[in-house]
């Protein structure tokens, strides 16, 4: 070991914080309050659309969906831009269909599920703002999470958990 990497490390391990000062100490600084001031969020970029006119009920498959959608509706929905694109639209995907039904017609969930809030903080969110469910439908499972189709990975999902174990082949007689 060459003699400027010394064996022994003196101190407090660089990268450390020091646990006698506390973020506390400092709120009545007058630069740090300016700077707390001056913070800007980052805003979601989120695209507005009036779901009666963009999703008639025509567009609608199944009877569970026709039911739904004669609840009471939010006329606008939010989401993230670039997340919903034409060709989904187009090819009426029954996971993306519910999961419009579900966020047009639900109620925020009082804590998002470990799915959001895991997308969230890699900053990938999902193609909706909040975590919405509709109690009763859907095994209560969020808008985002019936959008990707992976419902019983949803932590507020209730339904029965799929058996993912695969039956072995058979040899043939």
């Amino acid at each position: 070991i060459p003699p400027s990497f010394p064996q022994k490390r003196r101190g407090r391990p660089p990268g450390r914080p020091n646990t006698t000062v506390k973020e506390s100490d400092y709120e009545d600084n007058t630069a740090v309050q300016r700077w707390n001031g001056a913070r800007i969020e980052p805003a979601i970029p989120a695209v507005a659309i009036n779901i009666r006119e963009a999703f008639p009920d025509s567009s609608l498959t199944r009877e569970a969906q026709r039911t739904i959608y004669e609840l009471p509706s939010r006329e606008i929905i939010y989401f993230v831009q670039g997340w919903i694109t034409s060709r989904q639209i187009a090819s009426q995907r029954p996971s993306y269909v519910n999961g419009l039904l579900i966020h047009s017609r639900g109620e925020d969930s009082p804590r998002s599920c470990n799915q959001c809030v895991e997308k969230r903080g890699k900053n990938a969110l999902g193609p909706f703002l909040t975590c919405r469910v509709l109690q009763g439908s859907f095994h209560n499972s969020c808008s985002n999470c019936k959008w990707f189709d992976t419902t019983s990975s949803c932590s507020l999902y209730i339904g029965p958990k799929p058996n993912r174990k695969r039956k072995a082949k058979s040899s043939g007689p």
